[in-house]
């Protein structure tokens, strides 16, 4: 899928699978983020340790804080290198059919 960003004008395009969000920027960032307190936030796999979640053959995906320090704790992994950062835009997401 592709689009333009609403303030640069910049065309901005990403490939998905069911899910997919509005960006309105894109930028390069760093952010280094330690994905066992984090959990899926929406599909099939919704509730899912996000550090598990990744483990598959997954890339990608949308993820929301956890409260549940248990998991977490039982899944040591060095925290992930985020390079970009994005700032979401209405509608913010779609699912793709």
């Amino acid at each position: 899928s592709a689009g333009r960003s609403a303030k640069s004008g910049q065309w901005l395009s990403g490939q998905t699978s069911r899910y997919a969000i509005v960006l309105d920027e894109i930028k390069p960032g760093e952010l280094d983020l330690d994905l066992a307190k984090y959990e899926v936030g929406i599909g099939p796999s919704r509730g899912r340790n996000a550090a598990t979640y990744v483990k598959g053959r997954v890339d990608k995906g949308c993820f929301v804080a956890t409260q549940s320090s248990q998991e977490a704790a039982e899944i040591p992994r060095p925290p992930v290198r985020i390079g970009f950062e994005a700032r979401l835009a209405e509608p913010y997401a779609v699912m793709l059919r």
